[in-house]
């Protein structure tokens, strides 16, 4: 990886937020396409945790707001543009 690579981490609770963090992980890579600076890693966390990390800074949690973020809290998108949340085919939420 160059010294140039934007990293992006996204830890969040899989029983909960799969289909949240794919959205955003899409958006991220929709955004950049072919950006072969770009690095997208999705770790499994706590229950109910989704935090993103960008170059090993935290840029979003979902603990300190009480909330998914915004397109614009990740520097994707207007005020009011929401990451699309994505039904998860069990449906179910473990949180």
């Amino acid at each position: 990886m160059s010294n140039n690579t934007v990293k992006y981490e996204m830890q969040f609770c899989v029983g909960c937020y799969l289909g949240d963090a794919l959205a955003l992980a899409k958006s991220l890579l929709e955004t950049n396409p072919h950006d072969e600076s770009l690095s997208l890693t999705l770790v499994p966390g706590e229950a109910g945790s989704f935090e993103v990390k960008k170059n090993d800074q935290v840029v979003y949690s979902k603990k300190s707001t009480g909330r998914l973020p915004t397109a614009q809290d990740l520097g994707l998108g207007s005020e009011n543009s929401r990451i699309p949340l994505v039904q998860q085919a069990s449906g179910s939420q473990c949180c």
